[in-house]
């Protein structure tokens, strides 16, 4: 999976965002493997994303990358849109977008925003390991059989669509983590 180190510009290069931290740690406790890029978004301008060429090389060397992960900000949605774009371009990668946005106005994200495949509200560190499961091998070159499309309407907080039709999978709950202290986190991501 591709996450973002942290995605606005103005923080150094190489810094990991605290959510992407717990994301990226969640996902490694299921085995899932992560890539992380430094590519930055511009809040409130038309200059970015910057870095695609570099993120276009990361995904050169990282090709079996079939989800990528993005926290959505209102300031850079326009930014957002173009990084969706180059991504659904050069991959066969799922686009994810979670974060404040997407959980607090899920519909208006999923119906201005069809660069992505899914819309995930809430805990990210609950819902993307699911996502991922319920994803299997699967990419989005293809429609999603039927087994995966069930398993992904059987989740909470998350809205999907691809070429076989649409799919709210609880979206109106919202997961959340109960006690942030039992959080499984990954030093070696520092």
């Amino acid at each position: 999976m591709l996450l973002f180190r942290n995605i606005l510009d103005g923080v150094p290069a190489g810094r990991l965002h605290g959510a992407t931290f717990y994301l990226a740690s969640a996902l490694k406790a299921q085995a899932v493997p992560v890539v992380l890029s430094d590519l930055k978004l511009s809040r409130l301008d038309e200059k970015g994303p910057w870095g695609l060429a570099a993120l276009g090389r990361l995904l050169k060397e990282h090709p079996d990358i079939t989800v990528a992960g993005l926290t959505l900000y209102d300031s850079c949605f326009e930014d957002s849109r173009r990084l969706l774009r180059f991504l659904r371009a050069r991959t066969r990668a799922f686009t994810v977008v979670g974060g404040i946005m997407p959980t607090l106005n899920y519909r208006e994200v999923f119906v201005h925003l069809p660069e992505a495949h899914l819309v995930a509200r809430g805990a990210g560190e609950t819902v993307l390991p699911a996502v991922m499961r319920a994803l299997g091998p699967s990419d989005a070159s293809a429609v999603l059989p039927l087994d995966r499309r069930e398993e992904l309407a059987a989740l909470e907080g998350v809205l999907f669509a691809d070429e076989g039709g649409l799919g709210l999978a609880g979206a109106e709950r919202a997961p959340r983590v109960s006690d942030l202290d039992s959080s499984v986190l990954d030093f070696s991501l520092l």
